[in-house]
């Protein structure tokens, strides 16, 4: 199955929008989400989603942002064979100072992420808001 670059572009803007809620709140999942919410031991919030019939997996939102970041360098450095080594995260200014609190610090943890997953993945992140 491939996936359409539109699809992706849904899930990242729909997982930006789940980094900003607070995960102290009872999350409810959008219908068109193909996941639902789970909270872990350490009552972190986690999505749980199907990776293939039956078997389940689970995993925070800046987990699938690291995903998502890693498979976007890989793009990246197919199509101009350089892999880059700065991201810059440009976010239009429509969340509340809180949101974007949660948003910035979980990009942070989703580059950590990567970065410390592999060295040909370790990256600088910047954050660049548009005020509208």
């Amino acid at each position: 199955m491939k996936t359409s670059e539109s699809s992706i572009l849904f899930a990242v803007k729909d997982l930006i929008k789940i980094m900003a809620m607070p995960s102290n709140e009872e999350m409810i999942a959008d219908e068109r989400w193909d996941f639902k919410f789970i909270k872990n031991a350490e009552d972190s919030l986690l999505l749980e989603f199907e990776i293939s019939e039956g078997i389940k997996r689970a995993a925070p939102p800046s987990f699938l942002m690291a995903y998502l970041l890693k498979k976007q360098i890989k793009a990246i450095k197919k199509e101009t064979s350089v892999r880059p080594s700065n991201i810059a995260f440009w976010a239009i200014d429509k969340y509340s100072e809180e949101e974007k609190k949660r948003i910035y610090l979980q990009l942070q943890e989703a580059c950590n992420t990567l970065s410390n997953t592999s060295a040909k993945y370790k990256c600088e992140c910047e954050f660049v808001l548009f005020k509208m």
